[in-house]
């Protein structure tokens, strides 16, 4: 996602653009707090995983993504196959205290060439955030499914070819 930077009467304001849907028109508008933009080699950016941030709506309806010392944003991205999709389940946390902003990729002008599938998502910070994805389409020789683990200081774990989730981590650790 690229951050968009607007200045309106000596104001800065700073916004995500998620997703490329029909012909690239955005999913979802997410407005940023400076206080969460880094600044690396002169260029403004944001990094994924944010640490002590949310996503929260406005009381006009607007995606905000602003400081809480309390949570941790997320991006989950899984992309399509040839002429696939894209489909993913968060397993963990379960207390589902998940603030989330979902969007797709479209793969050409109208998604004849596949759609990718996104999620922004903001969770406690005490914890890591666990899903199950699958592809489908033209993979060439690319993993089908898989468990994604992600910690908030940025390491992610990749479980290729599993598809069943929870269960299938536990069993493998048993042996």
């Amino acid at each position: 996602m690229k951050l968009i930077k607007k200045e309106v009467e000596g104001k800065t304001f700073y916004a995500l653009d998620a997703g490329s849907e029909y012909h690239g028109r955005t999913s979802a508008r997410v407005w940023v707090s400076p206080r969460l933009v880094t600044i690396s080699e002169g260029e403004e950016e944001i990094k994924f995983p944010v640490p002590s941030s949310k996503l929260e709506r406005s009381a006009k309806g607007n995606w905000l993504l602003r400081p809480n010392p309390v949570f941790t944003t997320y991006d989950i991205f899984v992309s399509c196959g040839y002429r696939g999709g894209a489909t993913f389940e968060i397993l963990t946390p379960q207390d589902r205290e998940i603030i989330e902003v979902s969007y797709q990729e479209w793969s050409s002008p109208a998604g004849h060439l596949g759609i990718s599938h996104g999620l922004l998502v903001s969770i406690p910070t005490t914890g890591k955030l666990t899903y199950r994805w699958e592809k489908t389409g033209r993979l060439y020789g690319g993993p089908a499914s898989g468990v994604t683990i992600l910690y908030p200081d940025g390491r992610q774990e990749l479980l290729e070819g599993l598809a069943d989730g929870l269960e299938a981590i536990q069993e493998i650790a048993e042996l």
